[in-house]
């Protein structure tokens, strides 16, 4: 069930809280935590069954996991080996549902350069939503509890809340157990915090109606025409998916954010402006935050972070992005994603975040959105190949073809406009955004537009969350 479907929007969410709001008037917040982990069965179960009962499964293994590690605190060889099983576990059930077709793939591919047959058919049918994302969330827990962060949660409802809280489960932000530890004994729900989870999900619906889906539109059009063998098409479709991803990501972030604080809970930020970075790693402290810090605190910092000497440092940030990018995906080109990022980051420590630091603030911003941008282009293509031709078709300069009709159906005047607006939403604006998005008459004219972006979901087909398949 998406945020963005009129069962949610209708039906869903009214229901919801018209519930929560009586139960919440008893004061019993064992019985809120009950409810709430209903209704995210509810909603998880709505995309697939087979794909719940998983999630159930994977929490119960993972509670009697944070038992055992509780119960043998003082063993040290049996902690680590229970730990370590749960990893395993966790890391299985992803790499079964989420890699195994793309690993055979490998391997069939392997055998036929050697004149091997090999063949060998999956039967898992489909990936489980955010899969990728409760993993995450569950590894941090474990990770937490072995290390002594937290105590193991006794209470399966707790955990099981802590895990598939709804707004969060699919696409994150990816949530710590430490983060949200207090919320499940004690948590305050009032009209004002109500009020601004809500205004802060009708936002985020709003830049996902209005502003990620008609860049996907254009995106989408031209990737269909790699690139469309002119470089003015190509760049467009280019910065359309720059755009398009950024928003789409980060709209979903703010309703799940919204959506936690309505019923008492506050979420991390994802993103911060990752748009307006200097160098690649400033990039990734603003962009998808808690899976940057994530792997930071979890990977990183556990092979060595940089007190190992330069060397081992470079071999640690490849190591952190090549895991980055097999994370978003079972295909080469987010492998190469991932490494292309990781290339670029260690190129920074060597020398060049150094010269970046000494050059014109727009020389070392237009060097971050070029390196940011092809990487996107190779983040949204099927295959290497398609990704090289379409990266070539941007350095060609060519200006034939320029009168596709194809493309200028769709790069019309109401796509210029969000597209203009698109770009204002990636910039930050200070005092001036504070001044006007902090009072009411802003908020009222969010509804208006709010009530513009429901026409645009109904009269739409288009309506794809990116990191939905993540």
């Amino acid at each position: 069930m998406a945020f963005t479907s009129t069962t949610f929007l209708f039906l869903f969410l009214p229901i919801l809280l018209l519930i929560y709001i009586i139960i919440y008037k008893f004061h019993k917040i064992e019985l809120e935590n009950l409810f709430l982990v209903i209704v995210s069965i509810i909603f998880y179960a709505w995309g697939g069954l087979q794909s719940c009962v998983l999630l159930i499964i994977s929490i119960a293994i993972n509670y009697v996991i944070g038992l055992l590690l509780d119960k043998w605190e003082n063993a040290v060889v049996l902690r680590r080996s229970i730990f370590i099983i749960g990893i395993i576990i966790n890391l299985g059930m992803l790499v079964i549902y989420k890699y195994s077709a793309f690993l055979i793939s490998i391997v069939g591919s392997v055998g036929k350069s050697v004149d091997i047959n090999f063949s060998m058919e999956t039967t898992i049918s489909s990936l489980p939503l955010g899969i990728s994302f409760f993993t995450f969330s569950i590894i941090s827990y474990l990770a937490d509890v072995y290390s002594r962060k937290v105590i193991p949660q006794k209470n399966p409802i707790k955990l099981a809340l802590f895990v598939m809280l709804f707004p969060k489960l699919i696409m994150g932000p990816i949530v710590r157990y430490s983060q949200i530890e207090k919320d499940f004994e004690n948590r305050e729900v009032n009209l004002h915090k109500t009020y601004r989870g809500l205004i802060r999900f009708v936002k985020g619906f709003c830049k996902k109606m209005l502003l990620a889906n008609q860049m996907g539109i254009v995106a989408d059009a031209i990737f269909s025409m790699q690139g469309g063998d002119n470089f003015v098409i190509a760049w467009i479709g280019a910065l359309a998916y720059t755009l398009q991803i950024y928003i789409d990501f980060s709209s979903y972030t703010d309703m799940a954010i919204g959506l936690g604080n309505i019923f008492g809970f506050t979420f991390a930020e994802n993103f911060d402006y990752p748009y307006v970075s200097k160098s690649i790693q400033e990039f990734w402290r603003r962009w998808h935050i808690t899976l940057s810090s994530w792997f930071r605190d979890y990977v990183y910092i556990p092979l060595g972070g940089n007190r190992k000497g330069k060397a081992r440092t470079y071999v640690n940030l490849g190591i952190v992005f090549l895991l980055t990018g097999i994370w978003h995906g079972a295909n080469w080109t987010f492998i190469f994603w991932g490494i292309y990022h990781g290339f670029f980051l260690i190129l920074e420590r060597i020398r060049l975040r150094e010269i970046l630091q000494k050059a014109p603030r727009a020389v070392s911003h237009m060097y971050t959105m070029l390196v940011v941008i092809i990487g996107w282009v190779m983040f949204r293509a099927e295959s290497i190949p398609q990704a090289i031709k379409y990266i070539t078709s941007m350095f060609q300069f060519r200006i034939d073809n320029i009168w596709q009709l194809d493309f200028w159906k769709i790069m019309n005047r109401q796509y210029i406009f969000f597209f203009i607006i698109s770009v204002i939403c990636c910039i930050p604006a200070g005092k001036i955004r504070k001044k006007l998005c902090d009072n009411i008459i802003s908020d009222l004219l969010l509804i208006g537009i709010f009530i513009f972006s429901i026409y645009f979901m109904l009269v739409s087909e288009f309506n794809p969350f990116i990191y939905l398949r993540f």
